[in-house]
């Protein structure tokens, strides 16, 4: 075993150096074109996937937010429901969550049956590939918006008439 490494470093000796012909390539030459051609792939490809995410979010982000404001205006017309705040959860490049805060006296009504309707319209109608949901809470004088930012509720739409 000793006298094949031995060999095996006489011939590296004897070829360091030593020009390839055209159309050759050292092993380290080989060893360093792959080594290069991995990193530039890996950053490549990093880019790529980057710029695809950023031009996704960049087309759901105002879509969520339209699917919500759809919703808020729904539910004035159809149902006399107000919404003072809502808040929006970028849950994923294409999955979005809304937290909708309902006055009270229309959180307990039979009105919300019919809230919850809609909201489920407009979550399943197409928009490959894209998701959102939306929930309701009480508005109340005691919701903490830092709870509400931990939950990673981090876009808040005021309606105008309580801004």
């Amino acid at each position: 075993m000793t006298t094949i490494v031995s060999k095996v470093t006489e011939i590296s000796e004897t070829t360091q150096g030593i020009q390839a012909p055209d159309g050759w390539f050292t092993a380290d030459e080989v060893h360093d074109a792959y080594k290069k051609g991995e990193k530039d792939g890996i950053e490549k490809g990093k880019k790529h996937y980057v710029d695809q995410n950023t031009k996704t979010l960049t087309y759901n982000l105002p879509l969520s937010a339209n699917k919500a404001e759809l919703l808020i205006k729904s539910l004035k017309e159809k149902l006399d429901i107000s919404v003072p705040i809502a808040y929006l959860r970028i849950d994923g490049i294409a999955k979005f969550s809304v937290l909708i805060l309902i006055e009270k006296k229309d959180f307990l009504s039979d009105k919300m049956r019919e809230a919850y309707a809609i909201s489920q319209q407009i979550e399943e109608e197409e928009n490959q590939p894209f998701e959102i949901s939306f929930s309701f809470a009480m508005n109340a004088d005691n919701i903490s918006n830092d709870v509400i930012d931990a939950d990673g509720y981090k876009l808040k739409h005021v309606s105008a008439k309580t801004a």
